[in-house]
């Protein structure tokens, strides 16, 4: 009976047990020309504030329409974690003020990204220096059949060897799928050669015709779609 008792106590704590799985990332764009000096003030900044509970993954865009950019990734964490986290001091903003926004040209806004366990082929904190982001707008009214061709995906994802973490953009703009595709291998992974061609892989997992299917209802499901190759710089991380 004790026990019962001490089970109807803890439910509710149970059932509000939050997922660590919320990324916060936003971008920022050195001054054309000032690369060096802007990593140079990164990495002393970083030092100084974020080595603790705010740390920070610095990523490099490589290629796509935000090249020469830096992705900078706190995280995961829970809802909770986020809306408790140590706020900025007036130090830190002064310190990022004088010694890097100096050498920046734009910063974009804060977004947020749930990682979907049940849709990545990888778990969540299998990280790796080289990785593919594809940006998949959805297309209004078209959330739920987005998510169930991203459903029909996984299986595909596995048979091409795909190390893929699927996540939801939430509260940060337009409904938004990011894949990315996680390179442990290097980019000789993006090489034809590396695996079946993805109409194969389909076809052979969902039936003959179902890749001119998936095609269409993709056009119908996302508005718009956008990728780029991103190199993780742990040297202007956090430690």
């Amino acid at each position: 009976m004790k026990k019962f008792l001490l089970f109807l106590i803890l439910l509710p704590m149970l059932g509000f047990t939050q997922s660590k799985n919320v990324l916060s990332t936003f971008r920022v764009f050195p001054v054309p020309g000032k690369a060096l000096e802007f990593k140079k003030a990164l990495t002393a900044h970083i030092a100084k504030y974020h080595t603790t509970e705010r740390k920070w993954r610095v990523f490099e865009v490589m290629s796509g329409p935000e090249a020469g950019a830096y992705l900078f990734i706190e995280g995961p964490q829970t809802w909770d974690e986020i809306e408790k986290s140590p706020k900025t001091t007036d130090a830190h903003t002064t310190d990022w003020d004088k010694t890097v926004e100096v050498f920046v040209s734009k910063t974009t806004n804060t977004d947020y990204l749930a990682f979907q366990e049940a849709n990545s082929t990888v778990k969540q904190t299998d990280y790796v220096d080289n990785i593919i982001l594809n940006h998949q707008v959805i297309a209004t009214g078209m959330v739920e059949k987005a998510w169930n061709l991203m459903d029909k995906m996984k299986k595909v994802w596995v048979d091409g060897n795909e190390s893929m973490a699927v996540y939801s953009a939430v509260a940060s703009g337009e409904p938004t799928i990011v894949t990315s595709r996680r390179l442990k291998t290097g980019l000789k992974e993006l090489d034809p050669s590396f695996s079946k061609p993805i109409a194969e892989r389909y076809t052979a997992a969902n039936g003959a015709g179902s890749w001119s299917d998936y095609l269409e209802a993709y056009s119908k499901a996302f508005s718009l779609r956008w990728s780029e190759h991103l190199q993780a710089r742990p040297e202007l991380s956090s430690k």
